[in-house]
């Protein structure tokens, strides 16, 4: 008999797409924000400038308490970074996704 991994965290098999049928239309639809993989890590919502002051790899100023690590989301749903403080009301990428 064959084992069939069915589901791994909150990623299910029948959301996922054939290599057969990958092309640009089924990636679009298919893509999920990379926070979904890491549950654990919390998101954070940046406005337009933040993010991408951000995706520039500049530091941005940061008024919110913070955890030591954290997606952030831009206004239109994109994760655009994994991020940490670096004190003084900062924050900076340290993977820009």
């Amino acid at each position: 008999t064959a084992l069939r991994r069915l589901a791994v965290g909150s990623f299910r098999a029948e959301e996922s797409v054939s290599p057969e049928t990958l092309n640009a239309a089924s990636l679009a639809v298919a893509m999920r924000s990379p926070s979904l993989g890491l549950p654990d890590v919390p998101v954070l919502k940046a406005d337009d400038e933040q993010a991408n002051d951000l995706l520039q790899g500049r530091a941005v100023d940061w008024v919110e308490t913070t955890p030591p690590r954290f997606f952030v989301e831009a206004t239109d749903g994109r994760c655009v970074a994994l991020c940490r403080s670096i004190g003084s009301g900062q924050i900076r990428a340290e993977r820009i996704l």
